[in-house]
């Protein structure tokens, strides 16, 4: 009997201990909810903000129009301070009492029979006693509830939270996923939102001069460009001006570097495509300026630069017979593509460009490429040969001829320019056989004299040529 008030209030520390660390995660559980809540609403309240300030920019032209998108504003702000402080600030500070936490207990686990809730209520009667309750009644009621309690699953208590943060968070994510994609849409409302923020009018005064930092010409692509004569330029900028607002391309011939000042500048208006617009610069033949303006707005100024595309200036074939034909090497004339040859011949190609070549190649069509070497202001064949070396290239290389079929051939200049529509050529490979042998002269059956010396005329003909052989035969009577 001695150790009971002891036990008793070892039972009753435990309980309370269980108490707060149930009320830790509980609170921990309400910061969760809370945050998650708070995220949505204000990825959803910059959506909506984002949205109605992008419409009510494209009706600028209407005098109250800024005034609108300020109202917008304040209401979005006022609406997102008032959000966040319902569905997180307060529920951080109400107050959870063991009270509180044991009857929130009592709530998902009901087979306690409120022994929780009243052991922690009825707990402070056995010093006073003042509802007359019997001591006896209340120790055991304390010693019970403190058993109850280490049965009790947290996961059990707070079932609803916990289904209440999962929804939370599907709704974040899917705020979140909207405000991104509005942003993917809209890539200049958020600089746009940004800027109202910070100019926030103070007089209508100030009106257009808000206007005028509001629109935003961005990304204007493809910029300072290189391009080959001839070409077309597509131009396209990001644009945030309000609607109707006449967006044109300004343009004239010339470069920084170059002294030519009488050029005028043209102008050529822009299509709109969603936020972007999109102009085309059709076949330019010089070097180009450009720049984007709406509203007396203008972005920097970009060049088009021309780079002419390689090609020959010269190229030469050399052909090596097979040593059994026992004929001399052969070089073609200057610029003949097509070609005729024995197979297993070897072939020499040489040749010059118009500008540095960072690669070049016998592109064939039914086997595989041959890359020549390609030097620039180097002693190569080409140059031994009398080639003419200047800012150019000179190219060489060589292969067996042994299958007939088309080639043409590929540069790509150091700028990464390719010679465009390169002649297709041809490369014949004749099969060589076993000559065909005939005797033309003297005729069938002749009568000779003694001693008489005759000519014998022998013809040989193969798939490669034909060749006419003359033999001296003597024939000496026997007498």
């Amino acid at each position: 009997m001695q150790n009971r008030p002891n036990t008793l209030d070892s039972a009753y520390r435990s309980l309370i201990d269980r108490l707060r660390t149930v009320r830790r995660q509980w609170r921990w559980l309400i910061f969760a909810e809370g945050l998650l809540k708070s995220i949505c609403l204000l990825a959803i309240t910059l959506t909506g903000t984002l949205l109605l300030l992008e419409a009510n920019f494209q009706l600028w032209h209407a005098a109250a129009a800024l005034w609108i998108g300020v109202a917008v504003l304040l209401v979005a702000a006022g609406s997102a301070i008032y959000g966040v402080v319902r569905l997180f600030v307060l529920p951080m500070l109400r107050k959870l009492t063991d009270a509180r936490v044991a009857a929130r207990m009592e709530t998902a686990e009901l087979d306690t029979e409120n022994r929780v809730l009243s052991a922690v209520q009825l707990w402070g009667t056995l010093s006073d006693n003042r509802f007359g309750y019997a001591s006896e009644f209340v120790e055991q009621l304390v010693l019970q509830a403190s058993r109850d309690v280490e049965s009790v699953k947290p996961r059990g208590v707070f079932s609803a939270e916990i289904q209440r943060i999962q929804r939370s968070a599907g709704a974040a994510i899917g705020g979140v996923g909207l405000l991104v994609l509005t942003y993917l849409l809209l890539p200049v409302s958020l600089t746009g939102f940004a800027q109202t923020f910070q100019t926030l009018p103070s007089t209508l005064q100030a009106e257009q001069a808000v206007i005028e930092t509001l629109v935003q010409i961005t990304d204007v692509q493809p910029g300072t460009v290189h391009i080959e004569r001839g070409e077309s330029v597509a131009v396209r900028a990001q644009i945030k001006a309000p609607h109707g607002a006449a967006v044109q391309l300004y343009y004239r011939v010339g470069a920084d570097d170059e002294t030519e000042t009488d050029a005028t500048w043209q102008t050529l208006p822009m299509d709109r495509d969603g936020t972007a617009y999109t102009a085309h610069l059709e076949n330019i033949m010089r070097p180009l300026q450009y720049y984007v303006s709406v509203q007396g707005i203008t972005s920097d100024r970009y060049q088009v630069r021309l780079r002419n595309a390689p090609h020959l200036m010269r190229f030469q074939y050399r052909l090596h017979y097979p040593a059994y034909t026992g004929v001399e090497p052969q070089t073609l004339p200057e610029n003949v593509g097509d070609l005729q040859a024995l197979f297993g011949t070897e072939v020499l190609f040489t040749a010059e460009s118009n500008k540095p070549l960072e690669t070049a190649s016998l592109a064939f069509e039914e086997s595989g490429d041959v890359a020549l070497a390609v030097a620039r202001g180097a002693e190569t064949d080409v140059a031994k040969e009398g080639a003419r070396a200047g800012s150019g290239s000179l190219m060489h290389g060589s292969f067996l001829a042994q299958e007939s079929g088309n080639y043409r051939i590929l540069m790509t200049d150091v700028d990464g320019f390719t010679n465009r529509n390169p002649i297709h050529r041809t490369l014949t490979v004749l099969q060589d056989a076993a000559p065909e042998v005939a005797i033309v002269a003297p005729d069938r059956d002749t009568l000779l004299d003694d001693a008489m010396r005759i000519n014998l005329e022998i013809a040989a003909t193969d798939d490669y040529g034909i060749q006419a052989l003359e033999l001296v035969y003597r024939v000496e009577s026997e007498g």
